[in-house]
């Protein structure tokens, strides 16, 4: 029965060669060509070889063919080979990553996402933030356009770190670039900001830390200088993470 030919064609600048085991035929670059395109609609014989081997193109593909049959079933053995035709070697798929397992804890993710939002959105929080002196600085001269888009940039952040550090499991940097801290320092006049309960500034002007002053770290709070301030050791191990400013 009729069946895929193992064949060789070679295009040269002389025409065209088909070759499968000793059938050998040469044809013109045209007849080829024409041969091709009629194909593509119905198979076509090419022309016999020196032992009567037959040959047929069909839907492009070189068919052999037994004698006795019609040119019918050269058309329909390429279109089983068409059906069934698998590439040699299919690219493989990319295998899709698996979701990260998410901790099981959903009270106190609804918490935290709780806290994380009054960070965010509380007023006071975002006036606080938006009066203090770095973030000014930086952006006092802008337009209100362009301060409402450096909030949303740090709101975006601060969301990221927060869901990488208590929702992924991720660790997430405390490390502070060296012009940070001294942006810090020279702000806050290498002093404690924290105040008494007198309202006046706490005097401490040693051991300082780097507190973070509107967004606690826990709550993807970040090392920018407009989140950051200098807090004596006392009055930092006595705000813990909670939110709030402290001065």
């Amino acid at each position: 029965m009729a069946a895929l030919a193992r064949a060789k064609v070679a295009i040269t600048s002389d025409g065209v060669t088909i070759a499968s085991g000793k059938y050998r035929a040469r044809l013109p670059h045209i007849e080829w060509r024409e041969l091709c395109l009629r194909s593509l609609t119905s198979a076509v014989l090419l022309p016999a070889g020196p032992r009567g081997q037959r040959l047929a193109l069909a839907n492009g593909l070189v068919m052999r063919m037994k004698r006795a049959e019609s040119i019918g079933a050269a058309w329909n053995a390429s279109l089983a080979v068409l059906n069934r035709g698998v590439p040699a070697s299919p690219l493989a798929a990319p295998r899709p990553r698996p979701p990260r397992p998410m901790p099981v804890r959903a009270a106190h993710t609804e918490a935290m996402l709780d806290m994380l939002g009054t960070a965010l959105l509380g007023d006071n929080q975002f006036i606080a933030m938006l009066l203090s002196a770095s973030f000014e600085e930086r952006h006092g001269h802008e337009t209100p356009g362009h301060i409402l888009g450096a909030v949303g940039r740090e709101v975006r952040e601060v969301a990221e770190r927060f869901v990488q550090r208590n929702l992924l499991g991720d660790s997430v940097s405390r490390y502070v670039p060296q012009d940070v801290k001294i942006a810090v320092a020279v702000r806050d006049g290498g002093r404690c900001v924290a105040r008494l309960p007198d309202g006046s500034r706490c005097p401490a002007t040693s051991s300082l830390h780097m507190d973070h002053r509107f967004i606690p770290f826990r709550l993807g709070g970040t090392q920018k200088a407009w989140n950051l301030c200098l807090l004596c050791s006392r009055h930092n191990w006595s705000k813990g993470g909670f939110l709030g400013v402290v001065w």
